[in-house]
């Protein structure tokens, strides 16, 4: 027997209908990944571009879809374009650009929306999507602004320097000096970051001015002024002479060019002492610095010094066994060798040249890095010498003057004298010399070309404000 099951042509037709519904049209578009931003330039024309996938198991054809990009600044509408789709083969996607750009013409947020409509949709709330962009100022916009600042600062300083990163820092970012007053910042908008540096050949950190533009109001500038090393983001930025010759941040002065000064020919190629070699010493000493422009001029002055001493006609003429050079010392090894001059020399000359500090030298220590003018005069003195000559290329080498000056024993009537590249409170400078046919820049610091050149001339005279002679 058979059993005939019979449906009324309405019941027939609503399942063919619904068959169809399932395998034609039952598609699912979904908005993904809106690109633009998070950051655009003011003037510079944008593209948003949407990532659309198709989640389902059937075709969705470019004459059944499209979408519609808009841009609005608050609740103002500034730009509405709708894009036809593309023919897309199931569970794959395609991206969706406008065909018209939009330039932000002022700064500030702007909300990004893309909208899909498709005949077929299953799951509408899938099918919009939006994002924000901030508009920001040009970094050439930026530079500017920073330009007309810095013509406020630095006056009567013909080698400022002023120095801008390409970058605009991002929220979160930080602002960092190890001042006595700690300087330290957290950004909490989109900014430009600049410095000026007044002195830039100072041979240790010295007072800058560190700037932050707000990347979307060209009026909001904030300044300060550091002494310290400069962190971004905890790295040290542009903190040695190197680092401010090879930098492509220059935005403001122009770097040094080289300098000459005539040789009056006083050198002799002799380098027989005019006294018995075991009568008198010199000792000469480069700092430590972890710049290798700075630390390559430090040997280059202990070059000089060493040449001058050995060869200038007019000076000393010590042989070269005479002379001890101790390149980045610590402390100790300086005072372990004054130790050992002990009762063995008439006259000790001591250069150094390096960095300094308010109260002494920077040596290359684990911890203090540093020797103080008051302790290196003891040792000197201990050595038993009756002539001491001290001279001392660092910032602040003035104090050295001081410390010298102060002993109670006014040196019990030993001849000595202190030549200091500075004053107590002021820096000592850096000298460009030339760059060689390797492209090799070669710095000297500027007291010790100056001293050097000193005795080639026969008339050449001081004022004595940096030099004390006690005899």
């Amino acid at each position: 027997m058979r059993t005939w099951i019979k449906f009324s042509g309405f019941a027939l037709a609503g399942i063919i209908l619904l068959f169809a519904a399932q395998t034609v049209h039952a598609t699912s578009l979904v908005a993904g990944y809106l690109q633009i931003g998070p950051i655009e330039y003011r003037g510079e024309p944008v593209t948003p571009t949407l990532t659309v996938e198709n989640d389902s198991n059937f075709n969705a054809f470019s004459n059944e879809w499209d979408t519609r990009f808009r841009i609005y600044s608050g609740l103002q509408l500034l730009y509405d374009e709708t894009v036809q789709g593309k023919d897309l083969a199931p569970y794959t996607e395609t991206q969706i650009t406008p065909t018209v750009s939009f330039t932000p013409d002022w700064l500030g947020e702007f909300r990004v929306t893309a909208s899909i409509s498709y005949l077929y949709e299953v799951a509408p709330e899938d099918n919009d999507t939006e994002t924000t962009f901030t508009s920001i100022l040009t970094p050439e916009d930026a530079q500017t602004i920073y330009l007309g600042e810095f013509s406020k600062y630095c006056t009567g300083e013909p080698n400022a320097l002023g120095f801008m990163p390409q970058m605009v820092l991002e929220p979160g970012d930080s602002l960092k000096s190890e001042d006595v007053e700690e300087f330290a910042i957290e950004l909490d908008s989109y900014k430009y970051m600049a410095m000026l540096d007044c002195t830039p050949l100072a041979r240790l950190n010295h007072p800058k001015m560190v700037f932050t533009l707000d990347a979307t109001d060209e009026t909001d500038i904030e300044t300060y002024e550091i002494d310290e090393s400069l962190y971004v983001n905890g790295s040290p930025y542009l903190s040695g002479l190197g680092a401010k010759m090879l930098t492509t941040d220059l935005i403001f002065g122009t770097l040094p060019e080289p300098e000459s000064i005539p040789n009056d020919n006083t050198v002799t190629d002799d380098a027989t002492t005019q006294v018995t070699g075991d009568s008198i010493c010199a000792i000469l000493v480069t700092g430590k610095t972890d710049d290798a422009f700075e630390q390559s001029a430090f040997d280059l002055d202990v070059e000089f010094m060493s040449k001058n001493l050995m060869f200038e006609s007019l000076g000393v003429r010590l042989p070269e066994s005479s002379i001890r050079v101790l390149k980045e010392p610590s402390s100790q090894e300086i005072r372990i060798l004054l130790n050992s001059m002990r009762g063995n020399y008439k006259t000790i000359y001591f250069y150094y040249s390096g960095h300094g500090w308010k109260g002494g030298m920077t040596t290359n220590d684990d911890i203090f890095n540093r020797l103080s003018y008051w302790d290196l005069g003891y040792d000197l003195w201990d050595t038993g010498a009756q002539n001491i000559h001290v001279i001392v290329d660092a910032c602040y080498s003035g104090t050295a003057v001081q410390a010298f000056k102060a002993r109670e024993d006014n040196w019990d009537g030993k001849n000595v004298t202190v030549h200091s590249a500075s004053s107590a409170d002021t820096t000592s400078r850096f000298k460009y010399l030339h760059t060689d046919a390797n492209g090799t820049d070669f710095f000297a610091g500027r007291f010790t070309w100056a001293f050097v050149q000193c005795y080639g001339d026969p008339t050449a005279d001081t004022d004595g404000t940096y030099a004390w002679h006690l005899s």
